[in-house]
């Protein structure tokens, strides 16, 4: 006679819908700071002025002031990020 034993499959690490939202925006926020910050530098070593990416994409969106472009860019950028971490997270 054979013994049937029966087993369950369960997971120790259940993580609250909630707070996978959190991490997944975090990761998401910290990515897109340390994707800027290689950015920079590309811009430092080709020798453009340091912003002009964000201040391109800034440009694009109808922002006449360079300086005013170049916050707007880089903060669309963070956002992007951030949603980013929440879609592939």
């Amino acid at each position: 006679m054979k013994k049937v034993i029966e087993t369950r499959t369960t997971s120790i690490w259940k993580v609250d819908q909630k707070m996978y939202i959190l991490y997944c925006t975090i990761a998401g926020f910290i990515s897109a700071c340390a994707i800027s910050g290689m950015l920079v530098l590309v811009e430092y070593v080709s020798g453009t002025p340091a912003g002009t990416f964000f201040a391109v994409i800034g440009l694009s969106l109808g922002i006449n002031d360079p300086a005013v472009a170049q916050y707007v860019g880089f903060g669309l950028h963070l956002i992007t990020g951030t949603v980013t971490g929440n879609v592939y997270g």
